[in-house]
């Protein structure tokens, strides 16, 4: 019935209205689906557009903000001139066929404190704020609501961010015609970036096995030049070596020669050849000053051996064999005042030597070599712990962080770990950095010394033995050469020379050595005078290994300097004294010397622990050398971009 009724006139008319009615909702809804489609096509289009032109505009920002910084050259970033710039803009219409737009940008460079944006950070950071809004149409606009505001955080890089920078990777010994390049091998873990102006060389070897052998990078590493093996160590295993990738042949970064940074806090005069002793306690220091005074040559005259070894002032029957001019040097310390650095850098204008526990933010700078009499440490960070709070066991950052005390130790020439020095007031003699000689501490069972800064040896000398490296001092120990210590004759046995001078003069009998055409040559086996830091030193006092460096911070170095050496190379050791042309007599590996109080090894020199500071990477010390490429325009680092709503964009921003 009901169906007879659907075909009936009535019944016909009525399914015609239906389906007209069908229809007319059918177009309705497909009209507003087209103008929804092409009202979102729209939107999209200005968004995507909007992205694009936000990121040319910050990219504008960043070429604006290196120009200034570049016409600022040697100043700091806070100095950097400006608080901020804006940036001319113009809209940017667009007909995209389907509609006209128009896009507005408006951008700005801040300066600003990095602790907005890191919890590590105190310096300044350049901010490139961009605000865009898309209009629909050219002439008569109308704002529909899309826009995006963007941030981007620059920071100014210093050689405190790379855990390992080295200008040139061989060593001192290049102009020695030494071909031995200085590698890294298998006692080497480094967990910060690394970046060479040179080759890199990799050696499997060192008798670990940290990584199979291999050395371990676990940052990225960076080098001018090329990775290559060392030593014949074959085919290196990068994905094994290196775990967060490498990149080779990028544009070389220029190390400058000089502090100027340093050189705008305050700062110490010093006469050339004298040096300054500084203890440093927080904030506050305190100085001794060394006047060194070298004497009128000593007349050494030089016997056969004829005398009684019980008493050691015999004077000699024989006539004389000739003679040595030996030249005194004396060191009359005296007090030279204190005072206090805070947030900013203090440098020297001679010889610094350094220890101490930092407060605050502190670089120290030398024009002439920075000797590390002591541990370098921080009022904040317990002996042995991360600064940064970095846990190496479980990958994170969960242990205590110090957001307070950063150090920089600059030098003009080089940084070296000191072997020891005579204290000022009561000439007794220190080894601070000697094993556990000092029993300090806090100190491993092998000892040696922690330093936590970062490091910056910049000097470029005349030849390659002149260039500014982070090394050790005494290379090539030698027992000392007197006759006579303490009232006992010691070293005397089974040679037949000795010199004597007058006893009021201070020498006392020297032993010395000739050959058969008694040429007075110095004795091989003994210490040259004055070449050991505290000459002259009984064999039982006389160390080779010394400990470990542990190190948490940085270094950036002219050259790869030496914190071990074999005791028997044949560059400098081997043969006669030459100071002159860097030869130190006999090979210290086979004179019998012991190493340091818990220290133990078959060579010269220190272990490493090395640990990166990554607080550096954002807030380097005060003054710090900062990176350029060559050329010499900064290099600058993007810490990170971030996009927001139009309504977080400041006030000065708005338009």
């Amino acid at each position: 019935m009901k169906i007879n009724k659907l075909f009936s006139d009535n019944g016909y008319i009525a399914m015609a209205l239906t389906i007209v009615t069908i229809s007319l909702f059918s177009v309705i809804a497909i009209t507003q689906i087209g103008v929804l489609d092409s009202h979102n096509l729209a939107v999209g289009f200005q968004k995507i557009q909007q992205q694009h032109l936000i990121r040319s505009e910050t990219s504008r920002g960043v070429i604006v903000a290196k120009v200034e910084m570049q016409n600022q050259i040697g100043a700091g970033m806070v100095d950097a001139g400006f608080s901020s710039i804006e940036l001319g803009y113009n809209p940017v219409p667009v007909d995209a066929g389907f509609g006209k737009f128009t896009f507005k940008m408006r951008s700005k460079v801040y300066q600003e404190p990095s602790s907005e944006v890191s919890p590590f950070a105190n310096n300044t950071v350049l901010n490139i704020s961009s605000l865009g809004k898309a209009y629909t149409g050219i002439n008569n606009l109308t704002h529909n609501g899309v826009g995006v505001f963007s941030k981007k955080i620059l920071k100014n890089q210093t050689f405190a961010g790379f855990h390992y920078f080295t200008n040139n990777e061989a060593s001192i010994n290049e102009d020695l015609d030494d071909p031995d390049q200085v590698k890294f091998w298998g006692r080497d873990e480094i967990r910060g970036i690394v970046r060479s102006n040179t080759d890199i060389y990799i050696q499997n070897g060192g008798g670990t096995e940290i990584n199979g052998g291999w050395p371990l990078f676990h940052d990225e590493v960076y080098t001018s030049g090329e990775i290559k093996p060392h030593g014949g160590s074959g085919q290196i295993p990068i994905d094994q070596v290196f775990r967060k990738g490498v990149t080779e042949n990028v544009p070389p970064i220029e190390f400058p020669d000089n502090a100027d940074l340093a050189r705008t806090g305050e700062i110490v005069e010093i006469d050339p050849g004298d040096a300054i002793l500084a203890y440093v306690d927080g904030d506050s220091y305190s100085l001794w000053y060394a006047d060194r005074i070298i004497g009128v040559p000593d007349t050494v005259v030089v016997y056969d051996w004829n005398t009684d070894l019980d008493d050691p002032d015999t004077i000699p029957r024989e006539d004389s064999l000739g003679v040595q001019y030996l030249t005194r040097i004396d060191t009359v310390w005296y007090q030279n005042g204190n005072g206090r650095v805070r947030n900013n850098s203090i440098f020297f204008t001679g010889e610094l030597w350094l220890q101490g526990t930092f407060s605050g933010r502190q670089t120290w700078a030398s024009q002439d070599t920075m000797y590390l009499t002591g541990d370098i440490l921080l009022t904040g960070t317990e002996k042995g712990s991360p600064p940064d709070g970095f846990n190496p066991d479980t990958g994170l950052y969960d242990l205590p962080i110090n957001y307070n005390d950063y150090v920089g130790l600059v030098s003009e020439k080089s940084i070296l770990i000191q072997y020891g020095y005579r204290e000022p007031e009561d000439s007794i003699r220190i080894k601070n950095n000697c094993g556990r000689y000092e029993d300090l501490d806090g100190d491993t069972a092998d000892g040696g010394i922690y330093i936590y800064a970062a490091m910056a040896a910049l000097g470029e000398g005349e030849v390659s033995m002149q260039d500014g490296v982070f090394s050790f001092q005494y290379h090539h120990p030698h027992v000392g050469t007197i006759a006579r210590y303490n009232g006992q004759i010691v070293e005397l046995a089974n040679h037949e020379v000795y010199g004597i001078a007058p006893y009021d003069n201070g020498w006392g009998p020297l032993h010395f050595f000739y050959r058969d055409d008694r040429e007075m040559d110095w004795p091989p086996d003994f210490c040259y005078p004055y070449y050991g830091p505290l000459w002259p030193e009984t064999r039982a006092e006389t160390f080779m290994e010394r400990g470990t460096i542990h190190l948490y911070g940085s270094v950036a170095q002219r050259r790869r300097g030496f914190v071990h050496r074999s005791g028997s190379d044949n560059v400098n050791t081997g043969g006669e004294w030459d100071i002159a042309n860097y030869r130190y007599g006999a090979h210290p590996r086979f004179l019998g010397l012991p190493p340091a109080p818990g220290a133990s090894g078959t060579g010269v020199g220190y272990q490493k622990n090395y640990n990166y500071d990554n607080r550096f990477r954002n807030s380097p010390p005060p003054n710090f050398p900062e990176v350029h490429i060559k050329g010499g325009a900064r290099e600058l680092d993007t810490d990170s971009w971030y996009l927001y709503r139009v309504a977080d964009a400041p006030l000065d921003l708005i338009f």
